[in-house]
């Protein structure tokens, strides 16, 4: 992203904080923003009460009511997924918020053959 100050946009489940957290290597996400659902914020304090007590100004807290939209509903059920995964993965369907980055044709991963 050469040329701006905009970090690219992530978002986490609860288990790369712990994890992460764990290995005192939080700060890898700093490149990031990286956008936690509120369950997911509350996940990771409960198991991880130190996780977020060091300023780290790349964790963006998204509370309020997100929405599962049919389609992850029954991908969630099918493959048993908790609330927190299921708040993660449907931050990553908000649209009007991610900016969505796109390659040019040239620097697009290609498929395997």
């Amino acid at each position: 992203m050469a040329g701006t100050n905009e970090r690219p946009i992530a978002v986490s489940d609860t288990g790369p904080l712990i994890h992460l957290d764990e290995l005192e290597s939080l700060e890898l996400l700093s490149d990031f923003e990286v956008r936690v659902s509120d369950r997911v914020w509350r996940e990771a304090e409960l198991h991880r009460p130190k996780v977020f007590q060091l300023t780290n100004h790349f964790l963006i807290r998204c509370s309020g009511l997100i929405e599962f939209r049919p389609q992850l509903e029954s991908l969630g059920i099918a493959l048993s997924l908790d609330p927190g995964e299921m708040e993660a993965l449907s931050l990553t369907e908000w649209g009007d918020w991610i900016k969505w980055k796109s390659f040019p044709a040239e620097a697009a991963p290609m498929p395997p053959e």
